[in-house]
């Protein structure tokens, strides 16, 4: 494969770390930390993520990073919740059999969250993001949007939330893949299916139609 300027786009990994440990840096993992690090996430903060896609769960590991007091993981599928849980979510809660607003209120003692992370890309979870939390709040934007949304912007108005929204930061890739080496980052408990180079449109259509309880499908040559 010829990759045009690799000098400044590819970074080197080191010979200690497994395939694996590494597949998701260049993408979705430096999404969720851009996404912690635009949520402005302090020591002792409650994080809400809504979405547990790959973005939201490489999310709920990077917001650990800046040790919050507790990482509320929204979603309606209970395997991804569950998967959540694996890899650090204090708390999930299943938005297709609760109110997601009301346990957001009662685990924060009704102050709401320091701060909401959107990976979703849905209207209903930006909206929930933007009530979810509290006066001076902060909301960061990186689910993907396939048409225009309505907001609730008087309400975040009146709180003073701040919103930063945008994509990835890709300069943080030999910051990121440190901290897998260090065993502070761990995304391997998202591989759940494995497959051959030859099934590779099998593995795309599981995918896209999320069957099989599939979060992310490594093809081998």
């Amino acid at each position: 494969m010829r990759i045009p300027y690799a000098d400044v786009n590819l970074v080197h990994v080191p010979d200690d770390l497994e395939d694996d440990q590494v597949l998701f840096v260049g993408d979705i993992l430096s999404t969720g930390y851009f996404a912690a690090e635009k949520a402005a996430i302090e020591h002792g903060d409650s994080v809400v993520v809504f979405g547990a896609g790959p973005v939201g769960l490489c999310a709920v590991q990077a917001a650990q990073l800046f040790l919050p007091k507790q990482v509320i993981l929204v979603d309606i599928d209970p395997y991804r919740l569950e998967v959540g849980s694996r890899m650090g979510a204090t708390h999930t809660i299943n938005a297709k059999e609760v109110d997601p607003l009301a346990v957001i209120a009662e685990l924060t003692e009704g102050k709401g969250a320091d701060a909401a992370i959107e990976a979703a890309g849905a209207e209903i979870t930006l909206e929930q993001a933007l009530k979810c939390v509290g006066l001076c709040g902060r909301v960061s934007l990186v689910g993907i949007f396939g048409k225009p949304v309505t907001i609730p912007l008087q309400e975040a108005f009146m709180k003073n939330v701040r919103i930063e929204m945008g994509l990835s930061y890709l300069g943080n890739l030999k910051k990121l893949i440190r901290l897998i080496q260090m065993g502070k980052i761990d995304l391997t408990p998202m591989i759940t299916h494995r497959i051959p180079l030859d099934d590779i449109e099998k593995g795309f259509k599981m995918f896209e139609q999320r069957t099989d309880k599939v979060i992310k499908v490594v093809v081998s040559p």
